[in-house]
């Protein structure tokens, strides 16, 4: 047996036309265009989910999937050529090891913060607030 605190508030959307056109939430349209009637033609709407539809489908590319890998690798390459370099001049294998650990987190560091430096494009920013508001309902009632 649920209470009326347990159940979640039901959500109508709206077909402002104002609305539509400023910040539009593609999972909430896309939701209120599943359960409105089938005479809802607000084009703001239809293309707002369609849109959501698309973005929902999308599967992501073998590039981007192995991203974040080649950018460990790419670290990994510093720290293995310093440490080449150091075990080559010293002749001591602790240093060449210690001088390659520095050396790739140091890299790893360096590429975070130039692939945190870069603005995402359009459909990346979507897809970053989809799964920001991805199974948020806002608050329950208390």
């Amino acid at each position: 047996m649920t209470s009326a605190a347990d159940q979640e508030p039901e959500v109508t959307p709206t077909a402002d036309a104002s609305a539509a056109s400023a910040s539009v939430d593609p999972a909430a349209i896309a939701a209120g265009l599943a359960s409105a009637d089938a005479e809802s033609t607000d084009p703001a709407v239809v293309a707002a989910a369609a849109a959501a539809a698309a973005a929902a489908a999308r599967v992501p590319t073998r590039r981007e999937i192995l991203r974040p890998v080649e950018l460990l690798v790419i670290a990994l390459i510093f720290g293995v050529f310093t440490g080449l370099i150091a075990l080559m001049g010293s002749r001591e294998p602790m240093l060449g090891l210690i001088l390659g650990g520095v050396a790739f987190i140091v890299g790893l560091i360096g590429i975070a913060m130039f692939s945190l430096a870069i603005k995402p494009d359009d459909f990346e920013a979507r897809d970053i607030h989809a799964q920001n508001t991805e199974g948020r309902q806002g608050p329950k009632a208390h």
